[in-house]
């Protein structure tokens, strides 16, 4: 993990975006091998099990999604929903090799030993972060929802992090030919990353939120704070303490554009 005071700069360092915004002080995660992994899980992943033997930690995920469910009601489609979903879901997610921890939240590709979803239940806004600060997750192109709430289960187990962690899980299309799709699903789920901000905000005025976005999830963590700043709302922005975009699917010069608007 590297934390630096930009002030007045902005680069790209190893596809990694730096600015100065919000705060000025924005949160690196060394990115290695983000691609996700070999087998991709499938919605049978989501079934609730019984608790695995061996090395397994579990955490617990809250999901905000506005994906709409499949036919079955265990998993998420690429289809739109037209309001915010949210469960609690509990993960037995693998230890790492040699129980080697992570202190800097190096982000690693979902290792082939499987996640487990112990329990998974719905969850009023009221209940997600009372108290405690917050880290949003907005996965990129080409993943699912399952998908991303392992890579997230990840990030906790291995970070050992005190915040609590909200999956926002926008509609991608989940395939590597489906970027066009995605880039209209992102623009489709700004605004419902703002409305999370907003609610966040009013449920919990003293905490403090960490979001971070990969690929084409940076674009819409940025759009929606562009969107909070045009908007006036300033007293949201104030609770963003951190702001991680890991491999932007932004255009340079958009983001310098939208870095002003933000620093204005």
């Amino acid at each position: 993990m590297v934390l630096i005071n930009f002030g007045a700069i902005m680069t790209k360092q190893e596809g990694v975006y730096v600015v100065s915004t919000l705060r000025s002080w924005f949160l690196l995660f060394v990115v290695a091998g983000l691609g996700g992994c070999a087998a991709r899980p499938g919605v049978d992943a989501l079934v609730v099990r019984q608790s695995p033997i061996g090395s397994y930690q579990t955490v617990t995920v809250v999901t905000a999604t506005d994906r709409q469910r499949d036919i079955t009601g265990v998993g998420y489609t690429a289809r739109r929903s037209a309001t915010l979903q949210f469960e609690r879901f509990t993960v037995a997610a693998p230890e790492k090799p040699n129980d080697r921890r992570n202190d800097s939240r190096e982000l690693m590709p979902i290792r082939p030993k499987k996640y487990v979803v112990t329990r998974r239940e719905p969850v009023a806004t009221k209940g997600m972060n009372a108290n405690k600060n917050t880290l949003i997750y907005v996965h990129g192109y080409n993943y699912t929802f399952q998908e991303s709430l392992f890579q997230l289960s990840s990030v906790v187990a291995d970070g050992r992090l005190t915040e609590v962690p909200i999956l926002f899980s926008w509609p991608s299309d989940g395939t590597v030919t489906g970027y066009i799709a995605d880039k209209d699903a992102a623009t489709f789920a700004r605004d419902d990353l703002v409305q999370l901000l907003e609610t966040l905000k009013k449920q919990n005025p003293e905490g403090n939120v960490t979001l971070f976005g990969h690929s084409m999830g940076a674009w819409i963590v940025v759009e929606a704070l562009r969107q909070l700043k045009l908007s006036n709302r300033d007293d949201v922005l104030r609770h963003v303490d951190q702001v991680v975009l890991a491999a932007p699917d932004i255009d340079v010069d958009l983001f310098k554009q939208q870095s002003i608007q933000l620093d204005a």
